[in-house]
């Protein structure tokens, strides 16, 4: 679904607004397999007044919202988010993936993948002597260029490597995919996605690998330096936090080959 009135009405797409445009797409495209010919009509008229407005200047409502020229854009995005949050289940059931399909966003073959890639090496690139180096301009490439958005959504979706090169945007899910999908590019097989629980209840993504028989963890979304959490294994893992909180466990964790669920005694 395109929609042109960020530029013709001067609004900037925000990395929130281009999370929620997304989940918008996905929303329609869950309305276009709708049987239900009254719930049918009551999402397309909530999203037409959405459009209505986005298309250009309007005195219509939105949801009942009078938006003003001042706030617009942060009252589009609690708008967006209420529609989201209402209709969360079905697109959390549209975006599902099997593990297949999961493992697939590890992805060194997307044109876009590659593009990005190749300005980290030379012609000479090789894996032994060249990795550590480049890993490091891809990390500092997604710290740099990719935004991170944690837009507080109970919606469960992921973006390509595609997607998230394109739009520039992404949460640790996303950011970690992108990261992994690189280091898989230059060589390195082993390089897998983790979720992990924090000591705070919160599940949080990063990339972790190893070089040079040391362990490496990447978390683009602090925009830490690369080599901070480079060392032994167990030392990483301890001093490692996000939002001063440590890790409890490793949830699941996977790359383009292989995808591992941990589980607990309580499940």
């Amino acid at each position: 679904m395109a929609f042109s009135s960020a530029t013709e009405t001067g609004l900037k797409k925000t990395s929130e607004e281009k999370l929620i445009l997304r989940n918008i797409s996905a929303l329609e495209k869950s309305i276009a397999e709708e049987t239900n010919e009254e719930r049918k009509k009551e999402l397309e008229t909530q999203l037409s007044s959405l459009k209505a407005h986005l298309q250009g200047p309007s005195e219509q409502t939105v949801l009942e919202v009078n938006i003003n020229n001042s706030n617009t854009e942060a009252r589009l995005n609690k708008i967006y988010k209420i529609l989201l949050e209402k209709h969360a289940k079905l697109i959390s059931e549209q975006e599902t993936k099997t593990v297949g399909e999961i493992k697939a966003l590890i992805n060194k073959d997307d044109l876009s993948t590659q593009a990005v890639v190749k300005s980290f090496i030379s012609e000479k690139y090789n894996f032994k002597n060249h990795f550590f180096q480049a890993a490091e301009k891809a990390y500092n490439y997604i710290v740099d260029e990719i935004d991170f958005v944690d837009a507080e959504l109970n919606i469960s979706f992921w973006l390509t490597p595609k997607e998230i090169i394109s739009e520039k945007i992404g949460d640790d899910e996303d950011q970690a995919v992108l990261l992994c999908s690189f280091l898989y590019a230059l060589g390195d097989e082993n390089a897998e996605v983790v979720i992990a629980e924090l000591e705070n209840g919160n599940a949080h993504a990063f990339v972790i690998t190893e070089f040079n028989n040391k362990f490496l963890l990447l978390d683009p979304t602090q925009g830490k330096e690369f080599r901070d959490f480079f060392g032994e294994k167990n030392e990483v893992l301890e001093n490692y936090a996000y939002n001063e909180s440590h890790i409890k466990r490793f949830m699941y964790r996977f790359n383009h080959s292989n995808y591992e669920q941990f589980i607990t005694d309580e499940e």
